[in-house]
């Protein structure tokens, strides 16, 4: 069960225009905060966004797909984002701070796609120009966000061939994501 659901979370870049609820973003959140972190300082906070108009004014400043020349149209855009930020008051290194994110993000990812939500954490985007829009507290960092709706696209892992790993759109438009086999990510068994 679980192995289906990491298999089926990829990273969705179109969406159907269904909206998504702020009870839904909780309940996605909620799950972030048991997630494993440094020290267990939990320096994540998690700004929520369904407000239309707010999601309408942050996608133009993402950026999408960055080995294909191709990024949603506004006809296909999420309808909600995540946005994890760090606050500053508590200290942490880059490095851990960047560790944290994951371990949340890919926590809430698994719950969206549990609930049947499609997900893209992006990290290509203008942070000072996001910070505005959400008019973001200085106390906190704007670090990556989660771009979430109903998926309108079909996603599927295929194995790389000859170690290309680049995720393109097959003839029938299906986003296909290459991995890497078994195989080759083992370095040694012992």
């Amino acid at each position: 069960m679980l192995d289906t659901l990491i298999k089926r979370a990829r990273s969705v870049r179109k969406f159907k225009q269904n909206a998504v609820s702020m009870e839904t973003l909780e309940e996605i959140a909620s799950v972030a905060r048991y997630s494993a972190a440094t020290r267990n300082l939990q320096v994540l906070r998690y700004l929520l966004v369904a407000d239309k108009e707010v999601v309408d004014k942050i996608f133009p400043e993402t950026n999408w797909a960055g080995y294909i020349e191709w990024n949603p149209c506004k006809t296909e855009k999420p309808t909600a984002y995540i946005i994890i930020c760090k606050d500053k008051d508590l200290s942490i290194t880059d490095n851990l701070y960047h560790f944290d994110m994951g371990v949340a993000a890919q926590n809430m990812i698994l719950k969206a796609n549990e609930l049947g939500y499609g997900t893209c954490i992006l990290g290509a985007f203008s942070k000072e120009k996001i910070t505005e829009i959400v008019k973001l507290d200085k106390q906190y960092e704007v670090g990556v966000m989660i771009a979430l709706g109903d998926p309108d696209e079909e996603c599927k892992i295929v194995d790389s061939k000859a170690g290309d790993i680049r995720y393109y759109r097959d003839e029938n438009g299906v986003h296909c994501v290459p991995k890497r086999k078994l195989e080759e990510l083992i370095v040694k068994k012992i």
